[in-house]
């Protein structure tokens, strides 16, 4: 099993500034965990580089379907001079003139 050294005099090079600087105080790049900078050299990790986030499902309670408001069309006719809407019911409704 390997043994290391255990010293507060031990003195490391950071990866980014190449200062000589404590071994105990490099830290691992937020951006990149390879390098082991010193506090001056260190980044946040950018959160744009994190894996999207998932999205959430999200369902309402008592949901009801919706219905409509106006009269169902069944059948669209073109008469001599306007179009004819009829509903479920036969009713015709006029819902426009050729000019």
């Amino acid at each position: 099993m390997p043994k290391f050294l255990a010293s507060d005099f031990m003195i490391a090079i950071c990866d980014r500034c190449r200062m000589k600087v404590p071994h105990k105080i490099l830290r691992a790049d937020g951006d990149s965990p390879g390098l082991r900078v010193c506090p001056e050299c260190r980044d946040d990790m950018d959160p744009y580089r994190l894996p999207a986030r998932q999205t959430e499902t999200i369902n309402i309670r008592n949901a009801r379907p919706d219905s409509r408001v106006g009269p169902t069309p069944v059948g669209l006719s073109q008469t001599d001079q306007s179009f004819v809407l009829t509903d479920e019911q036969g009713n015709a409704i006029q819902i426009g003139e050729v000019q």
